[in-house]
């Protein structure tokens, strides 16, 4: 049992492990594209709900893919099933988002549930706790991004424009129900009922 002391690194080993078990094994990929595996948020979701994310090669200015596992998991075993969630994107090239090639290979290792969250089936399962136990414990806090400190968003702003005159203004949901829509007039055209709010 390796006792690792750095996420990227036993993320790294966890892959080789799931790629020589799995796609290699089984014949789905003669070799894998180049890829590297991290733990960050997925670009535009910071703190959100993506568990993991593959990005393009083509992105990347040396080409590799890059798989990203959220900084909120803090299990071995549940980053390496997400992790064979997100390394079969990577033997798709990331061509088929999660049908047609994706949902053959995604079935054929193991991995079961809807395709855009998947788990891992009882086989898979027992392979990635094989590989947990070599692996040793996953080097990883959690990060709760809640727990930070930072201010929560107060009132958020909706958008009121006139379908006349493109003119629009920004207020608070209350003020905007305060509005009877289908006789104000706009502040700019005077148009009666050509006001909405986005």
């Amino acid at each position: 049992m390796e006792n690792y002391t750095d996420r990227e690194a036993y993320l790294t080993e966890g892959a080789d492990q799931l790629v020589t078990d799995l796609f290699l094994e089984l014949g789905l990929v003669v070799r894998m594209p180049k890829f590297r595996v991290s733990v960050g948020y997925a670009p535009r979701h910071r703190g959100g709900k993506v568990l993991g994310v593959c990005i393009n090669a083509l992105a990347s200015a040396d080409e590799h893919f890059e798989i990203f596992i959220n900084p909120s998991i803090d299990d071995g075993f549940e980053a390496l099933e997400i992790l064979s969630h997100e390394l079969v994107h990577v033997a798709d090239k990331n061509e088929s988002g999660h049908r047609n090639r994706f949902a053959r290979f995604a079935r054929k290792i193991g991995l079961a549930g809807k395709l855009t969250s998947t788990h891992a089936g009882d086989a898979l399962a027992k392979r990635i706790k094989d590989i947990c136990e070599l692996l040793g414990v996953y080097p990883h806090g959690k990060i709760d991004l809640d727990l930070t400190g930072k201010k929560k968003q107060g009132t958020r702003m909706l958008k009121v424009s006139c379908s006349l005159c493109d003119f629009h203004f920004r207020s608070s949901r209350k003020n905007v129900d305060m509005i009877d829509m289908d006789t104000a007039s706009c502040p700019a055209c005077e148009g009666e009922g050509s006001l909405f709010a986005v």
